[in-house]
């Protein structure tokens, strides 16, 4: 996959710079304790999780023009080969996987793999960019995260994928109105059925999808988090979908939209 490794391949993306994702600012003192030689480090919370300011939904966008000034400032570039990891169970891997992406950098990829792999006898490093060396262009494509509005007004114009789990797409009784069920139209992909999967390849993707035709994609999942996989994967198979940033969680705010549930 040219989007995401195993550990086995590490040796080969030593050309890259690694950023470790954290969960939040106090991963820290872990990340300082022990990382990868030449790491960044960025966390979900503070450098890819907004305010009700800058986006909607439960974890709302920065400002990604912002992010995309923030991100030359620690000195990448749109030709800058990037290699994100992270300790243990990080699903916002992804996140940051897409909004480097919709920021411009060409070349990103996801070592999805518990510290204990990496800590053991492979760890290699990657690139240093020197901290007095400013990126350059980057700037954030518009185009690839939608809002409630664009959802409802393309409704039927675009293939809408959910990312969620079978019983959350479903809508099976739940106390949580963010599970009540999906947009409706949307297909179901959830992002844990091919996640863990070693041996993911093109071809095992494609035939996951199947034909999803022609119309444009855009991809959402409860808070605009696990949907990044969903889009990672597509993208391996050259198709560029969009995102419905506030995703669910975002729709359900509003009491006159529809829910569709599987019955």
């Amino acid at each position: 996959m040219k989007n995401r490794i195993s550990i086995a391949e590490l040796d080969n993306h030593r050309h890259r710079q690694y950023i470790y994702v954290a969960h939040n600012e106090e991963e820290r003192e872990l990340y300082e304790q022990m990382h990868m030689p030449g790491s960044l480090f960025i966390d979900v919370k503070t450098d890819l999780t907004g305010t009700k300011e800058t986006g909607s939904g439960r974890n709302p966008l920065p400002d990604m023009h912002a992010f995309a000034q923030k991100m030359m400032e620690k000195g990448i570039s749109a030709d800058t080969p990037i290699l994100l990891y992270t300790e243990g169970y990080n699903i916002g891997l992804f996140r940051a996987w897409y909004m480097l992406k919709f920021i411009g950098v060409q070349d990103v990829v996801v070592l999805y793999a518990p510290k204990s792999e990496w800590m053991k006898d492979r760890v290699v490093s990657g690139i240093e960019i020197p901290i007095d060396e400013m990126g350059t262009g980057l700037s954030f494509d518009e185009d690839r995260v939608l809002t409630q509005e664009d959802v409802k007004e393309r409704m039927g114009q675009e293939t809408l994928i959910d990312a969620r789990d079978r019983a959350r797409f479903a809508g099976y009784e739940s106390d949580d109105k963010e599970n009540t069920g999906h947009i409706p139209g949307a297909l179901n992909f959830p992002y844990q059925d091919t996640l863990w999967d070693e041996d993911l390849d093109a071809d095992k993707i494609k035939e996951y999808f199947g034909d999803l035709g022609a119309k444009p994609i855009t991809v959402y999942c409860g808070s605009g988090m696990t949907a990044g996989y969903d889009l990672l994967l597509l993208d391996e198979i050259g198709i560029d979908a969009n995102l419905y940033a506030g995703s669910f969680s975002d729709w359900v705010s509003n009491p006159g939209n529809e829910i569709e549930q599987v019955k």
